[in-house]
């Protein structure tokens, strides 16, 4: 649907919303007249309400403006409101002017012709009314406005129940994925024979990362420390995977340990370190996570000693599934309020950094 359709359609909305004010005004007029003992036809009196609450459907889309540019909030409200009642008197005398000049007009007759007393009379007598549809409008938008964000935060919350689902069965996949968990079920076997204790300390560890998984399945955020317990379990697995060849540092802020998280955030840039910057090459390799305070915000870094970002690498990085899935949730749950890039580390290696708000 083009914007021009579209607000031809809001248009069309908003002059029938009026219309229907004004046969319900008319009914009102109708009966009240005839409650004093006089004799009207209803249809005689529509073409007045037509006309008066025809005008303020044309106003409305100028009051909604209005709106939209002054509003209503904290701090200014009280401003801000002396200013709605100021263009509300002028709106309603300019509504109220045109009216009667128009009506006036038309129903003058040589016994009673039109007289620019009478004209300011009504004005100033009735213009209040004005001030009033004013702002129901105002209160209206302000509703529907207040809605919209309802139903947009609802349908937000949803998406990011979806993604977190999303996330999970990934990391599932990943568990479960062939190649690692023969990988894993191999390093077991070999070790019954040699260390059966570690075998089974092993086996213990692939439960724990397969429960903590689906720990928290309904839980959007959870304190650092609980993600590092699930990444620590993840990592325990790999480093049976590699011995070591693989070396893992952290250097993580105390003051962050309770910060809040997205939860399994950090699995998938580990993993992408795993596959891009260990796997990938020969001999001793090292991922290290950091975390820190940065002007009221929480930076979160995942660093590996791979080749770095390279064309084809970082095309396959800009479509893994995810990564994909980390930018969509941090987009969802902060908007404009984080940053996330992949970019190479000094000393060599690729480098993931997660800038979020700080939240303990």
């Amino acid at each position: 649907m083009s914007l021009l359709t579209r607000r031809w359609k809001n248009w069309l909305l908003i002059f029938g919303c009026w219309m229907a004010v004004a046969v319900l005004n008319n009914t009102q007029i109708y009966y009240f007249t005839l409650s004093l003992g006089r004799t009207a036809a209803w249809w005689s009196l529509l073409p007045s309400s037509i006309l008066f609450f025809g005008l303020w459907a044309l106003f409305t889309p100028l009051v909604v403006w209005l709106a939209k540019r002054f509003r209503l909030s904290r701090g200014d409200w009280g401003l801000k409101l002396c200013l709605h009642l100021l263009i509300a008197i002028c709106l309603a005398l300019i509504d109220r002017a045109v009216f009667e000049l128009i009506w006036m007009n038309a129903t003058a007759t040589p016994e009673r012709p039109f007289s620019w007393k009478t004209f300011y009379q009504v004005i100033l007598r009735f213009f209040d009314y004005g001030v009033y549809i004013y702002f129901i409008i105002l209160l209206l938008n302000h509703a529907l406005e207040y809605y919209r964000r309802f139903q947009d935060e609802l349908l937000n919350a949803s998406q990011l129940k979806a993604e977190l689902a999303q996330a999970q069965l990934q990391a599932l996949k990943m568990q479960l994925h062939p190649h690692f968990l023969f990988n894993t079920l191999n390093a077991i076997a070999v070790l019954i024979e040699e260390d059966p204790k570690a075998a089974r300390a092993m086996l213990g560890q692939l439960s724990d990362l397969l429960r903590l998984t689906l720990e928290n399945v309904e839980m959007q955020e959870v304190p650092l420390r609980q993600e590092l317990e699930f990444l620590d379990q993840y990592l325990r697995i790999q480093q049976t995977r590699f011995g070591e060849r693989l070396a893992i540092r952290k250097a993580i802020d105390p003051a962050t340990i309770e910060a809040s998280v997205p939860y399994l955030i950090l699995q998938p840039l580990v993993e992408n370190a795993i596959r891009h910057g260990v796997e990938s090459v020969p001999g001793p390799a090292a991922i290290e996570i950091s975390s820190s305070r940065q002007n009221g915000m929480l930076e979160l870094r995942v660093r590996d000693t791979g080749p770095g970002l390279t064309n084809d690498s970082y095309s396959l990085s800009k479509r893994g599934v995810g990564l994909a899935n980390t930018r969509g949730r941090l987009q969802r749950l902060y908007g404009e309020r984080h940053r996330f890039e992949l970019s190479n580390a000094e000393g060599g290696g690729l480098q993931a950094t997660m800038l979020i708000p700080l939240a303990v």
